[in-house]
């Protein structure tokens, strides 16, 4: 039987950063933002470094080799019902299957994606425990907002909403222009802008991470 979480798909639960330096990203998250860092061991993939925010895990930090990952980059967790329903979908979609559905003991169950344009993206499934789902407004250090920049949001709305269950409303933004808001149950849960003009922005999520200033 599913974990009930996953009766609530498009809800993002976990962020990971992917870095071929994990002494230099250990370094800048904990100093720009507060956070502290635990480790656990995951068997025979190695040691693990949690990012905490006042003693709650708010992300991870995974080591990446340098040759295929040069610089480094976050990856979102957001829950699906079936993580192998999702991933059947993912190649006739566009998308390409980086990791396949793979269990993580006592934890749940994810895969790895990358879509049309080359974001990247986890669909997960809780097991069967999962954390409480967070009340109340965003505490500082805590992330606060997913944002897909992407070269064509149209395409990018009917791949996510296809995957995550999502749907979309469409706003005019002073800065940014045509913004797209991807919702759960009429909820705002996530944004698809295009790159800034001129900037050399590859396809990809960004976190927002709330501070006092």
């Amino acid at each position: 039987m599913a974990h009930p979480a996953s009766a609530d798909p498009g809800r993002f639960v976990w962020h990971e950063n992917m870095t071929p330096d994990l002494e230099g990203s250990t370094f800048f998250y904990t100093r720009l933002f507060g956070w502290s860092t635990r480790t656990m061991d995951m068997g025979p993939d190695g040691p693990y470094t949690v990012f905490q925010n006042g003693g709650v895990d708010v992300g991870g930090l995974w080591k990446v080799d340098a040759a295929q990952a040069s610089r480094a980059s976050w990856i979102a967790y957001a829950t699906v019902p079936d993580v192998d329903t999702a991933a059947a979908a993912i190649p006739e979609l566009g998308g390409e299957i980086l990791t396949p559905p793979t269990d993580v003991p006592g934890v749940g169950r994810f895969a790895m994606l990358r879509d049309p344009h080359g974001a990247v993206i986890s669909p997960f499934r809780f097991g069967e425990e999962a954390p409480p789902r967070p009340v109340g407004s965003y505490p500082v250090g805590s992330v606060c907002w997913n944002e897909l920049v992407v070269p064509d949001p149209d395409e990018a709305v009917r791949f996510y909403t296809e995957i995550f269950g999502w749907t979309a409303r469409q706003r005019e933004l002073t800065g940014i222009g045509d913004y797209r808001i991807l919702q759960r149950g009429g909820k705002d849960a996530a944004g698809v802008r295009r790159p800034p003009a001129g900037a050399p922005c590859p396809a990809g999520w960004m976190i927002y991470i709330r501070v006092d200033d």
